[in-house]
């Protein structure tokens, strides 16, 4: 099981202090695969790979889809 190191940036919604929060964990955990994913206000899907193949792909996915399901649960049974 990876370990998860997670930043939030969800009281700041400028795209430019996320960014900058990227920066900062690629430097500070040597970070060598990465992928990017953005929607534009006019709805297109914006996706960028760095040095990653399928299988990382896939588990980097599965590890959002985890995350957003976790969401989901905090959001609707554990604030009852």
């Amino acid at each position: 099981m990876s370990k998860i190191i997670k930043f939030e940036t969800e009281k700041d919604k400028r795209i430019d202090n996320f960014l900058n929060n990227v920066k900062e964990a690629i430097e500070t955990n040597k970070l060598d695969t990465m992928m990017f994913i953005a929607k534009t206000p006019d709805g297109e899907i914006v996706i960028g790979k760095c040095n990653i193949n399928v299988a990382t792909e896939l588990e980097l996915i599965s590890h959002l889809q985890i995350d957003a399901m976790d969401m989901v649960i905090k959001a609707n049974y554990v604030t009852q």
